[in-house]
């Protein structure tokens, strides 16, 4: 592997810790309802989700852009990582004075950034290696999501009782990503023509890759309810010091995804699409022990590490499966799709429909909610494992 290509899987690897910015800010959730701002737990969230539908609607503009060769995915890729760090600088200045309005205007500035650099940065690995480096480079991008989340929630959950828009701040490390996505990244002229000199013909995306991006859809709407509902949860369950221990059961929530991403790639090769079961199983068997046992501020780590782990069991192994089935022409699109709109708009929705939902049938009772969402999940991997054994005969030996 050549220096030049080594840089760029670094990069996308490194991505991996800003994949969900926001994760920074969720440990002062409850804070800014009912300390700052007095608002309605609900609004909070709804105003940090409106990332969830800005960065998909970017990153299918991006993803456009692409096609049309308008734009490059250097470009792309380059100016949603210096957007980051901007709005992390801006944020210094815009909570001077405790206006709502700038929760949400802060939202769409890290939905714009995202929508960039997130999708983009992953079709950039399916242009360039092979699948054997692809999986290696999943597994590895998401290790870098746990590491990330670790760090900044962990950050996030210390400072915010200090500077309760600490979160916010984290952003600025942005710059210098932006600096070296610079370097990393080859200025390369798209070939218009095939090797005969005839223009190419653009390929339309395989309707396979459809049925994993509503797989990841359905994944974030839930797995979204962890952190988000984490400080109201604690708070609820008597736990004093909430917010700053909501930080540190988020990084056991990136713990798990750290961990378990390095087991991804012998897992993949083992399991293929199988493991996109496990992850939902994890998430029925973590929100279980998180309403169970909610009142052990231990159990709770450990029902959130386990939570944690769904992420890398179905992530990679998605983005792995749909890598097998676009080329270059089809790569951005996809990428945008799956790692862009589909999680965008189910973290999005999570809070608007979830948390409205079970407020409805039960009040604010967070033990409800996470269970609630647990046994969704579970009916969601049963019915998994019953699609991927349908599918492991009809496409056996296809995407290979």
């Amino acid at each position: 592997m050549s220096k030049q290509k080594k840089m760029l899987m670094w990069l996308v690897i490194l991505t991996g810790m800003f994949q969900m910015p926001s994760i920074a800010i969720s440990a002062a959730v409850h804070t800014m309802s009912e300390v700052i701002f007095h608002v309605d737990l609900v609004k909070v969230q709804s105003s940090l989700s409106v990332t969830g539908i800005v960065s998909p609607i970017v990153s299918f503009i991006s993803a456009f852009l692409i096609r049309k060769d308008i734009a490059t995915k250097r470009g792309v890729v380059i100016f949603g990582l210096g957007a980051l760090g901007v709005t992390g600088i801006i944020s210094a200045f815009m909570f001077q004075h405790t206006f709502f309005w700038s929760i949400a205007a802060l939202s769409v500035a890290i939905g714009i950034a995202t929508g960039c650099y997130v999708s983009t940065a992953i079709s950039l690995v399916i242009d360039g290696f092979s699948v054997d480096e692809r999986r290696k480079i999943n597994g590895l991008h998401s290790v870098f999501v746990g590491i990330g989340g670790i760090l900044i929630s962990t950050v996030g959950g210390l400072l915010v009782n200090y500077v309760w828009y600490a979160g916010y701040l984290i952003l600025m490390i942005g710059i210098p990503m932006c600096i070296f996505s610079v370097i990393a990244i080859p200025k390369t002229e798209k070939k218009k023509t095939n090797e005969n000199g005839e223009a190419k013909v653009k390929s339309k995306l395989d309707p396979d890759v459809f049925f994993y991006i509503a797989i990841i859809f359905v994944f974030m709407f839930l797995y979204n309810s962890g952190s988000s509902n984490m400080s109201t949860h604690l708070e609820n369950s008597g736990i004093e010091n909430y917010a700053m221990i909501a930080g540190f059961v988020t990084a056991a929530q990136m713990g798990g995804t750290m961990v378990m991403s390095m087991f991804f790639n012998k897992l993949s090769q083992k399991l293929g699409d199988m493991l996109l079961v496990l992850a939902f199983a994890a998430i029925f068997v973590g929100f279980t022990i998180v309403n169970v046992f909610h009142s052990s501020v231990v159990m709770i780590f450990i029902g959130i590490f386990l939570m944690g782990t769904s992420m890398p069991c179905l992530g990679p192994q998605c983005l792995l499966s749909i890598s097998k089935r676009v080329d270059d022409s089809t790569s951005a699109l996809a990428s945008s799709m799956a790692n862009g709109v589909a999680p965008g708009l189910g973290s999005f929705l999570s809070p608007i429909i979830i948390t409205n939902f079970t407020v409805w049938i039960a009040g604010n009772n967070t033990n409800f909610r996470y269970q609630f969402v647990a046994f969704l999940a579970l009916g969601c991997a049963i019915i998994l494992f019953a699609l991927n054994k349908v599918r492991e005969k009809k496409l056996a030996g296809k995407y290979n």
